[in-house]
């Protein structure tokens, strides 16, 4: 269970480390104003952000992914085991599913101040108007001081909507990959890679919708999301 767990965050930090840069340009393409877009594409928007910040500002906001790896790999395989071994069958895909379920619902409570801290320190140096925090801590004192725990916990629901259906398809399909008595390492190598491109085709709409509901709860008005204007976000990120 001990060595699982620390094969769990190793594995986890890895993926941090590799993915945050493209999760950098993910997130300015998500940001930036449709009626006047600043990137024309992922390679202009990478190609941007290094000439502007070097290589350093693709990995801005990675303390806070990092440091929560271990409590949510934690939170996901604890929840996740425990729920899987109270049911009748626990090796059924139905099990695995209602367990993933479980997981993803459980973590979403740590993921959701995690990525709205990750996404402030991500944009501030390419959005004008945003309060400059030092790092994770002196970013969460911010939103505390203005908002509360509402402000820490803002996007919660839809963080939870993303990650419930998105922990039980990964479960659930890496379950339905391995299951033969004697996998080889390339059959759950590959289980790992085609379960981890499919829960996040699943999450990403909602992944997108965790800037696009609060705006549109935010302004309480009747325009799109995709019709605001880059104060828009400024509002989102420092309220």
């Amino acid at each position: 269970m001990a060595l699982d767990f620390l094969a769990g965050c190793v594995g986890g930090c890895a993926g941090v480390l590799v993915g945050h840069p493209l999760d950098t340009v993910k997130v300015h393409l998500q940001t930036q104003d449709p009626r006047n877009p600043r990137y024309s594409g992922t390679i202009d928007c990478l190609r941007k952000i290094i000439a502007k910040e070097s290589v350093r500002g693709l990995y801005k906001g990675l303390a806070s992914p990092i440091g929560g790896v271990a409590f949510m790999n934690a939170i996901v395989f604890g929840v996740y085991g425990n729920v899987q071994k109270h049911y009748s069958n626990p090796e059924s895909l139905q099990a695995h599913f209602l367990a993933g379920s479980a997981a993803g619902m459980a973590q979403s409570v740590i993921c959701s101040p995690m990525e709205l801290i990750k996404t402030r320190l991500q944009l501030q140096d390419s959005i004008k108007g945003l309060e400059k925090a030092k790092g994770p801590l002196d970013c969460m004192k911010q939103i505390w001081k203005k908002k509360g725990t509402k402000g820490i916990f803002k996007g919660l629901g839809i963080t939870a909507a993303r990650d419930l259906p998105g922990f039980a398809s990964y479960f659930v399909t890496y379950e339905m990959m391995v299951q033969e008595k004697h996998p080889s390492s390339f059959h759950i190598l590959m289980a790992e890679i085609v379960e981890m491109a499919n829960e996040w085709v699943e999450r990403y709409d909602e992944d997108v919708l965790d800037f696009g509901k609060i705006l549109d709860q935010k302004q309480n008005n009747n325009r799109k999301w995709s019709e605001k204007h880059t104060d828009d976000i400024i509002m989102l990120l420092s309220d």
